[in-house]
């Protein structure tokens, strides 16, 4: 790779953001007109990267060619890094203007990142980077989460009681199949592990909210690749986009149908219902926080109209996660092999059943706008 050079001393620097996690982000100005963004990449200071085991996967990820490997539809942004004393500066393009915002997230911007993401399936060759592990990722948002090594940074506290209260929330908010199973999956990860095993694994950007995505033209952009990235189904991405991207009720209804129309067997269908299960546990506590402590009404009942409306989609997927945490600890890898074989199968023929009974078509191969 180049070397990468910094177009001279910036005229101006602009703070744009914190970030949840801590990182700073700066819009720089150039005499030459060139504009940057510089996001400071501090693993000691960043609660985020502490939690996730972070040492630097995003600088990696690009200096080891990864990131100019994503699939053509697929943008990174990053055009240099810098080492620095306790990390690095990592230098992008100027996107902002490109960002979504939660107002301009629709039905088609939605299958616009799903079909992009979708080219990413093809990816079978795993990078050599230490990336985020399942159990780090469903830890980070735990009821009662520990805290990290003295001396490193943690979550906020602010943050972090407002977690715990939107657990505390969910007992009144939601079913308790679904939050029990809820509760499982991020307290035993091997749940999730046990299905995603028996899916074919692909690179995961692992944080795909509207905040990370920018679409320009036919291209999709996805920042903050590193903490949440994983090595995983690609079910994962798009259970993200499902949970994260404000939609309509119905949109994302009929969206979610579509969508499971195009997976090819009984283990693709298992390892998104488990993946949405899963995912939804990053998104429930604050969901349940603001649905009953937000300032505005609006806002809380948003919050709690989108709980309701995952509470009755989830159930299938809390009763499906649940048989697979009773195998789980009860099966040998044989039997529990045969089994998932056969739970996939069944399953699968019943959500096609379904399904075509609302869509009286073919499977298509694979997902298109």
């Amino acid at each position: 790779m180049d070397k990468f050079e910094l177009p001279g001393i910036p005229l101006r620097t602009t703070p744009i953001s914190v970030g949840l996690s801590g990182a700073r982000v700066e819009h720089l100005e150039y005499a030459s007109g060139e504009v940057l963004v510089r996001k400071k990449i501090r693993p000691a200071s960043d609660w985020l990267m502490q939690a996730t085991r972070d040492d630097g996967r995003e600088p990696t990820l690009f200096s080891a060619g990864v990131l100019d490997a994503l699939p053509r539809r697929i943008h990174h942004a990053v055009v240099g890094i810098v080492p620095v004393d306790q990390g690095w500066d990592l230098y992008m393009h100027d996107v902002t203007a490109h960002l979504l915002t939660r107002d301009m997230v629709d039905l088609d911007t939605a299958k616009v990142v799903l079909s992009a993401i979708d080219e990413m399936c093809h990816i079978r060759t795993r990078p050599p980077v230490t990336l985020c592990t399942l159990r780090d990722r469903y830890a980070v948002f735990a009821p009662g989460a520990e805290s990290g090594e003295p001396g490193l940074a943690v979550m906020p506290s602010d943050l972090r009681g407002a977690i715990d209260r939107g657990w505390a929330n969910l007992d009144r908010a939601m079913s308790p199949l679904v939050r029990n199973a809820v509760v499982e999956v991020m307290n035993s990860p091997e749940v999730v592990e046990l299905v995603f095993d028996e899916a074919p694994a692909t690179l995961v950007h692992g944080d795909l909210s509207p905040e990370n995505v920018a679409i320009i033209g036919d291209t999709v952009t996805l920042l903050d690749w590193g903490s949440l990235t994983m090595w995983a189904p690609g079910a994962l991405d798009a259970a993200g986009v499902f949970l994260t991207f404000p939609l309509r009720d119905e949109d994302r209804e009929d969206l979610l149908e579509q969508y499971v129309n195009t997976l090819r067997n009984g283990t693709a269908r298992l390892a998104f219902e488990i993946a949405l299960l899963a995912e939804f546990s990053m998104i429930a506590p604050q969901l349940a926080f603001t649905a009953e402590s937000a300032d505005s009404q609006a806002e809380r009942m948003a919050a709690a109209s989108c709980l309701g409306w995952w509470d009755l989609r989830l159930r299938e997927s809390a009763a499906c996660g649940g048989r697979c945490s009773r195998r789980s600890r009860t099966i040998g890898d044989r039997e529990g092999q045969e089994w998932i074989e056969t739970e996939t199968a069944v399953l699968g023929e019943r959500m096609a059943n379904r399904i075509h009974r609302r869509y009286p078509f073919e499977p298509r191969p694979r997902w298109r706008e």
